[in-house]
């Protein structure tokens, strides 16, 4: 929905996507990607994986990481594709606010006169907004959040088992 939503929204089609490293963010931003209308490349972003170290999180080093890949004399647009609350350290890093914290599927513009500005925390806040089609309906989410809940019963009753026969 959100890659099909981007296409449509001219002004706010990226020139490219920065993800996380983790699996499911990384196939979100490929899907998102190829929904869109030109050629946009994907970048795993360090900053953006869950458990990063708080000293690799800053705007500096994402953009040194892809900047071997994204030609960054002609992007104006860059979607960053990742997990809370990295994404909402994000946006407060690059503007010095705040924000809420973001929802499924929900975008959030952080706006700056250019990259620079976004890294010494002059950018700001813009468009917040929930593409249609990711709302509160969370039925595709059913079946792997079952799935979860099955293996973790299963490792909790392994790791029961195991720790009764440690204490006996």
């Amino acid at each position: 929905t959100l890659g099909s939503w981007l296409g449509a929204v001219s002004m706010l089609r990226p020139d490219a996507i920065l993800c996380s490293r983790s699996h499911h963010a990384h196939e979100h931003a490929r899907v998102v990607s190829g929904l869109l209308d030109k050629d946009v490349q994907v970048v795993p972003a360090t900053a953006l994986t869950p458990h990063t170290d708080e000293s690799e999180f800053a705007l500096a080093p994402m953009r040194r990481e892809a900047g071997k890949s994204v030609d960054w004399g002609h992007v104006t647009n860059v979607l960053c594709i990742g997990h809370e609350p990295r994404l909402q350290q994000l946006a407060c890093a690059a503007t010095g606010a705040k924000p809420d914290t973001l929802q499924f599927g929900e975008l959030l513009c952080v706006e700056g006169d250019s990259w620079e500005a976004l890294e010494s925390g002059h950018g700001r806040l813009g468009l917040r907004t929930q593409p249609a089609g990711t709302g509160e309906d969370e039925t595709e989410l059913l079946p792997k959040i079952q799935s979860k809940m099955q293996t973790s019963a299963l490792l909790a009753g392994f790791t029961s088992t195991t720790f009764g026969v440690v204490l006996t």
